[in-house]
């Protein structure tokens, strides 16, 4: 199981080492259910395929979920207390309210379906509109939109950034050393002078000190996958052909993106795929400005998914551009790289801007990391056993105190009864929305 789907390990983890952890159920607020369904669904990669079939444990969920009607009938309850050998009393007290499920992936939950996104996969996969409280690493602006007391029932948390040397200076290093072994500067290409300018005027963060200044515009790697492919193959057409970014010179320095993304100003993020969701957050932890492209995608603890009267919620606008899809998903160069595309309107971005954006990105890099940065962190934190202790954990802790005893299911379920009196149930997008 790779790094960026290990959400439900670390979070297992923090709760069971937790110093609110309670050993009497009667006292408990809160329960954590015991399923890893992404542990599960790569327990075949070994050798074997992965398995698409619902397993014993989630059947066990389904069985309780897909029965809200008869809370008496202890049949839906049996499989329950046989394949987690746990009672089904506390479940009972308040519907599974008050039951933790976490879902790492945003394609696998109780069930694995193939090629699913979007309201489809919250709404039956993870099921995020029944009792229990999930946690998840994606949701939709479509599906908040609709959905908002259902979509605050649950949390939404960043995708956890594993890698020791993100944030015990390795990296940084390595990107300093980059650019003066080769002496690294733009100012050489006359079409690039703008966000040359732009880019020797803005200080980068603390934990990167490059004297010299980011050297590239910006840093892009799609791939011609997933949803968005117009606006992927068109970004990557325009940055192939006639860009003054990293890519003239990605041969000469065989960097891998952990490292470019500490040499640009801007890391454009299409939505689309997992990777490019889990990639917004490794150019924040870069220093990296992230340029959202998507209309879908959604930021953890943040004002649009949170109400704004919470000390800890973020602004995305203060650290992250978010700019409409539509108008890249056609090359915007003739043949001779003439024209005003993405990387012309990112030459519009002021310094002061760029500063601005900065400092959003270092308050916001502080509430989406799972560790604090320290020299003594290994490079596999994971594999190490180091406890988490970032900002991610303090916010998690904050968010399951306001949904103790389940205390925000009621409004979700009375939006859901409001809806179906309208007949606005159903009928969800499917796909991912550029």
């Amino acid at each position: 199981m790779t790094a960026q789907f290990s959400t439900e390990l670390i979070v297992h983890d923090l709760l069971r080492n937790s110093c609110l952890r309670t050993y009497d159920p009667e006292q408990a607020e809160l329960f954590l259910v015991p399923y890893l369904p992404s542990v599960e669904f790569h327990a075949g990669v070994r050798g074997k395929p992965p398995s698409h079939a619902t397993s014993p444990y989630a059947q066990a969920i389904l069985n309780i979920l897909d029965s809200p009607d008869q809370e008496n009938d202890q049949a839906k309850y049996a499989a329950w207390e046989n394949q987690f050998g746990l009672t089904s009393k506390y479940w009972k007290r308040r519907g599974g309210a008050d039951h933790i499920l976490i879902f790492s992936e945003p394609l696998q939950g109780l069930t694995h379906p193939k090629g699913k996104r979007g309201s489809y996969h919250f709404i039956h996969t993870q099921r995020q509109l029944d009792p229990p409280i999930v946690l998840s690493v994606e949701l939709s602006t479509s599906f908040v939109q609709k959905y908002p007391a259902c979509s605050r029932k649950n949390i939404l948390l960043p995708y956890p950034v594993t890698d020791g040397n993100q944030f015990n200076g390795v990296l940084d290093r390595i990107a300093i050393e980059v650019m003066r072994n080769y002496s690294l500067n733009i100012q050489d290409n006359d079409d690039s002078s703008s966000a040359s300018n732009h880019t020797k005027a803005a200080a980068l963060p603390q934990e990167v000190s490059v004297p010299e200044g980011r050297p590239f515009a910006y840093w892009l790697k799609a791939g011609i996958h997933g949803a968005c492919v117009p606006l992927r193959r068109a970004m990557n057409r325009d940055y192939k052909h006639c860009s003054s970014s990293f890519l003239p010179l990605r041969q000469q320095l065989q960097q891998p993106y952990w490292i470019a993304m500490r040499l640009a100003t801007f890391c454009p993020c299409p939505g689309g795929d997992t990777a490019s969701a889990k990639r917004m957050f490794d150019a924040l932890f870069s220093g990296c400005i992230p340029v959202i492209l998507s209309d879908d995608f959604v930021w953890p603890f943040s004002t649009e998914i949170l109400p704004e009267n919470n000390d800890w919620w973020l602004d995305p606008s203060e650290f992250s551009l978010r700019w409409n899809a539509s108008e890249y998903e056609h090359e915007h160069y003739n043949a001779t790289c003439h024209g005003y595309g993405l990387e012309e309107r990112l030459q519009e971005v002021t310094a002061e801007q760029i500063s601005s954006l900065r400092r959003g990105i270092e308050r916001a890099a502080r509430m989406f990391r799972y560790w604090e940065p320290s020299d003594e962190l290994p490079f596999n934190v994971l594999h190490h056993g180091v406890p988490s202790n970032g900002g991610a954990v303090d916010v998690l802790v904050k968010q399951l105190e306001e949904r103790a005893a389940g205390r925000l299911w009621p409004k979700c379920r009375e939006e859901l009864e409001r809806l179906r009196e309208e007949g606005a149930i159903g009928n969800d997008p499917m796909e991912f929305i550029c």
